[in-house]
């Protein structure tokens, strides 16, 4: 049988060392995954999704299937929503942020638009989250 990994703290007790740590000095610089391709976000009706998303935002779809749709947001980026079965909305935390230069005209874009949105958070970088036709909470960030 194997024994686990300890490191000895300060005081000269043993404790475990998480698995990751115990792998992370092995890893080489040159990271195994390059960047993450996409975004899978989930919503409870596919086309009403897409309408909001290609309205408000402004969007295009790239491609679309029966329960998946990719949309075009820039360079090097997969943002894709996903109609799921039972859905339920995400409102307690923020799965991704959306990225402007311009955080008082997105919030204007977002107000005309009738977006449910939070008041500027504190702290930084300058945000705000706002909600989805879903329901979904999300977060501008201004860059």
């Amino acid at each position: 049988m194997l024994s686990p990994i300890r490191a000895v703290t300060c005081i000269g007790k043993a404790v475990m060392q998480p698995h990751y740590e115990r792998r992370r000095s092995t890893m080489t610089t040159q990271p195994f995954v390059e960047r993450i391709d996409a975004v899978f976000l989930p919503v409870s009706n596919l086309e009403n999704a897409l309408a909001w998303y290609t309205d408000v935002f402004g969007y295009e779809v790239r491609w679309k299937n029966a329960r998946f749709a990719g949309l075009k947001v820039g360079p090097n980026v997969g943002f894709h929503l996903v109609e799921t079965k039972d859905y339920v909305p995400n409102t307690n935390y923020c799965p991704l942020n959306f990225a402007v230069k311009d955080i008082e005209a997105a919030r204007k874009r977002l107000e005309e638009k009738g977006v449910r949105m939070t008041e500027l958070r504190a702290g930084e970088p300058v945000r705000f989250d706002f909600f989805d036709a879903d329901g979904n909470m999300l977060t501008i960030i201004q860059m």
